[in-house]
């Protein structure tokens, strides 16, 4: 009888040890799923900055270009070399504003990405962790406990 306590108790020991390695597991990835959500922000954040800073760039391209087209257009300089000076000034705007807009789409591309890899970092705890949690309950509430704890000892009531 004593034999079979030691051995129902280092079982017992066994499946608390385990129990809490599961309880730490599902910390961590609930820990890690509140990382993902606040990356997932930031991402956002990012993904509407890079997208602000490129409808500003292309903006600042169009109003470039208009400003090109009406100086390629325009016969109001007193000579050829001024007109020429106008044009490759308003042309270096062009390609500087060119350099703004493929930035920020480059930034914008990036943003969009690292929010998708935050989204299905996300899906994947949301699915993991229900999992997680439902093994531990259903582990405290088993077989187990309930066959271990609440049977009859020979001689007693």
């Amino acid at each position: 009888m004593k034999g079979e306590f030691l051995h129902q108790s280092k079982k017992m020991e066994a499946e608390g040890r385990q129990l809490q390695k599961e309880v730490n597991e599902y910390q961590m990835l609930l820990s890690a799923l509140t990382k993902a959500e606040k990356q997932k922000e930031q991402f956002q954040e990012k993904l509407e900055q890079s997208a602000k800073e490129t409808a500003d760039a292309k903006t600042a391209l169009e109003r470039s270009r208009v400003m090109l087209e009406s100086l390629e257009g325009s016969k109001d300089y007193q000579n050829q070399q001024e007109a020429q000076a106008a044009y490759a000034k308003a042309d270096t705007a062009k390609k500087e504003k060119d350099v703004l807009v493929m930035r920020a789409e480059e930034r914008l591309q990036k943003a969009q990405e690292q929010e998708n890899r935050a989204q299905t970092l996300i899906a994947k705890y949301k699915k993991e962790i229900p999992q997680q949690m439902e093994r531990s309950d259903s582990r405290l509430t088993g077989k187990f406990w309930k066959k271990n704890i609440f049977r009859k000892r020979p001689g007693r009531n």
